[in-house]
């Protein structure tokens, strides 16, 4: 699932917290539930230049929306410019969070994947994180076989329903189990 911004947009310069809400409508609009987890890119090829109020009501809106309405669905920024990424690492400081940001081809393949934000979040979900990348299947208790540590699974499993909470990985349930995987992967 790929969305252009600047289709959505209809600018070259995304300001502002009403055009970042209109986007925010359509995005919701256009979207359907995927059948199974996965990212849905939001395209900023074009867009010159965003500011942190668009993005706060536009990409950071629509990550929430979709970790509470559409559990399937994780946003994933693609094609950003070096001056939309420096306000997505600003807003995603001052509100202690992260978003994934990628080079996406007109093909679909997705290149260079970099978490925005990683310093955002704490030592533990750092770990989990780098964790969920190399496990087969990243899950509380493998987490917890894994770091060696006096760590339970509980609080694995906290650090893991945090990171997915935020749309960086993907959760799934198998019977009573949560497994966890990449968005993107290599993170």
């Amino acid at each position: 699932m790929i969305y252009s911004i600047r289709r959505l947009a209809n600018t070259e310069v995304a300001a502002g917290a009403q055009a970042g809400r209109r986007v925010f409508v359509a995005l919701v609009s256009a979207v359907s539930q995927p059948s199974e987890p996965q990212p849905v890119f939001l395209d900023f090829k074009g867009i010159e230049a965003a500011t942190g109020s668009f993005l706060r009501e536009c990409v950071f809106a629509f990550r929430d929306h979709c970790r509470h309405a559409m559990e399937n669905a994780y946003p994933v920024v693609a094609n950003a410019t070096a001056v939309v990424v420096e306000e997505l690492a600003f807003y995603a400081k001052s509100q202690a969070d992260a978003v994934w940001h990628c080079e996406l081809s007109e093909h679909g393949r997705v290149g260079s994947p970099n978490l925005i934000g990683r310093d955002n979040l704490e030592a533990g979900q750092q770990q989990a994180l780098k964790w969920v990348d190399e496990l087969p299947e990243a899950t509380a208790p493998a987490m917890t076989q894994q770091s060696g540590q006096a760590v339970g699974a509980t609080a694995w499993n906290n650090r893991l329903s945090a990171l997915a909470a935020k749309g960086l990985i993907m959760e799934q349930r198998r019977g009573k189990t949560k497994i966890f995987r990449p968005v993107l992967g290599a993170s």
